[in-house]
């Protein structure tokens, strides 16, 4: 895998929104998007991308909330169906725990949709 993991940028919305279609995953509009407006009652909020050539593979974030039990920390990654089982995912939730365990997290949770085992597979 050649894929650089880099910071969230504004710009980078068009390309996760892409990202959902692909993958017929709710929500097709970001969490993200709608994380930028609520990061007032936000104690900490952490997007990245994963990009390959440019092109954005998937994404993630994890975020805590000011009222959320101390530690406690939510995260979501999302990858292109096409590059699915080849660590990008897996690449994407390693960098957001290791920034949680850096900043006090104790506890990351997630869901994923139930119409596709092999998310909740993964994030298990």
């Amino acid at each position: 895998m050649n894929a650089l993991v880099r910071d969230f940028q504004p710009g980078d919305l068009d390309s996760i929104a892409a990202v959902h279609r692909d993958g017929a995953t709710e929500p097709v509009v970001d969490r993200a998007m709608t994380q930028i407006h609520d990061a007032a009652g936000m104690d900490y909020l952490r997007r990245i991308i994963l990009e390959d050539g440019g092109e954005v593979l998937g994404y993630g974030y994890l975020v805590r909330s000011a009222w959320h039990p101390p530690g406690w920390f939510q995260c979501e990654v999302f990858v292109s169906s096409g590059v699915r089982q080849r660590g990008h995912g897996a690449a994407i939730a390693s960098r957001l725990i290791d920034q949680a365990r850096e900043v006090g997290g104790t506890s990351v949770t997630t869901w994923s949709n139930g119409r596709f085992p092999q998310f909740e597979r993964f994030a298990t």
